[in-house]
């Protein structure tokens, strides 16, 4: 009986306390603490998968910093007509009634990630889709570059903190000003 885990520690809809059951069975003699079972291991790690599983659905009804939440999911669904997709994966909607057009994008919200074809579509500079009205792309023409500002790859002049913090000293009639004099 010690490698047995009590019937209410494998009961899943408890979710988030399967693991302290499973550590208070332990304390209690239900599984062996001289050594922890294969069940037992079993068990803790689909806690964790579903703990995960849990967080990601979470995740997906109240943020929106990664990608769309569920209820603009459910609108576009219900209200939207998709027109499109990118080479970065982001899908295009407008509405079946009216002329509101929209972005469910591939990963982390960020405009910048909008290539100018489809940012044109969105803004209206045009109303027929980029995939129907453009030519294909030049040879000459490079890649959009992402918006970089608050990521490892930004920009960061000399003398910022990011590079150590020393700058050149100033140069021609600078004069710093001083209290007092």
């Amino acid at each position: 009986m010690n490698d047995r885990i009590p019937a209410v520690a494998l009961s899943l809809s408890k979710g988030a306390y399967l693991i302290s059951a499973l550590r208070q069975a332990q304390g209690y003699g239900f599984i062996d603490t001289g050594r922890r079972s294969r069940s037992f291991d079993a068990c803790e790690a689909s806690v964790l998968a579903c703990k995960r599983l849990a967080m990601s659905i979470l995740g997906k009804i109240f943020t929106w910093w990664d990608g769309a939440t569920v209820g603009t999911l459910l609108n576009s669904w219900k209200t939207g007509e998709k027109v499109g997709e990118d080479s970065l994966g982001n899908t295009y909607y407008r509405a079946r009634k009216g002329d509101r057009r929209w972005v469910i994008y591939n990963g982390s919200n960020d405009a910048s990630r909008v290539p100018p074809e489809w940012h044109g579509w969105l803004h209206r500079t045009f109303d027929e889709l980029p995939t129907d009205i453009l030519p294909a792309p030049r040879a000459w023409e490079q890649a959009p570059t992402p918006n970089l500002t608050g990521s490892t790859g930004a920009y960061r002049p000399a003398g910022a903190l990011e590079r150590g913090g020393q700058r050149a000293a100033a140069t021609g009639d600078y004069e710093a000003w001083r209290p007092g004099e």
